[in-house]
């Protein structure tokens, strides 16, 4: 190779390497400016897709039952969506009054009854959706189902915070290392 050959081809070899780093920079620029999808929705709809999924493996669910159950989760997870969104604002509404300088009673009243009536709208949500699911079903399905639908309650259960009168702490929750520390200093 002659000395022009080599130079002609070491800048051809920058000048390729000069465009990938600026489509590469382009690349990253613009995906930056792009909207992403909230991560709570993504979430909410990777959990859907592996309900259906299992409820398809562990029933073994025909087409039109596995449209029907689908229809079925979507409509009660928007309703439910629905409910637990107005249940967070009226906390939201109720615990305000603690910083108010003369929290309104009736105010803090009409809040928590809000509350439970949205609590009971939803336990009858959750009821009445699994009993559709339970009556698209084949009676050898429902068997199964009843099992999976206990088995969930079982590990709902088991996954909630809990006193352990024992060891006197709530098993659960995370307590923070302060927090730990203030019980040390309680004990002596």
């Amino acid at each position: 190779m002659d000395y022009f050959t080599k130079n002609k081809f070491v800048f051809w070899v920058v000048v390729i390497l000069i465009i990938l780093n600026i489509a590469c920079l382009s690349t990253i620029w613009f995906s930056r400016k792009m909207p992403r999808p909230d991560k709570y929705q993504m979430d909410r709809i990777g959990r859907h897709r592996q309900l259906h999924n299992f409820y398809d493996g562990e029933l073994n669910l025909s087409a039109k039952q596995k449209i029907k159950f689908k229809e079925l989760c979507d409509t009660h997870f928007d309703n439910k969506r629905k409910i637990i969104s107005s249940i967070h604002k009226n906390r939201i509404a109720l615990y305000s009054e603690i910083f108010s300088s003369k929290p309104d009673t009736v105010k803090i009243e009409q809040k928590i009854q809000e509350i439970g009536r949205n609590h009971s709208e939803l336990e009858t949500l959750t009821f009445n959706h699994f009993a559709e699911l339970n009556s698209v079903c084949t009676p050898e399905q429902q068997d199964k189902f009843e099992k999976i639908f206990y088995d969930m309650i079982e590990i709902s259960r088991a996954s909630k915070c809990r006193y352990d009168e024992k060891s006197n702490r709530h098993i659960g929750h995370k307590v923070s290392k302060g927090h730990k520390r203030e019980k040390k200093k309680n004990r002596n």
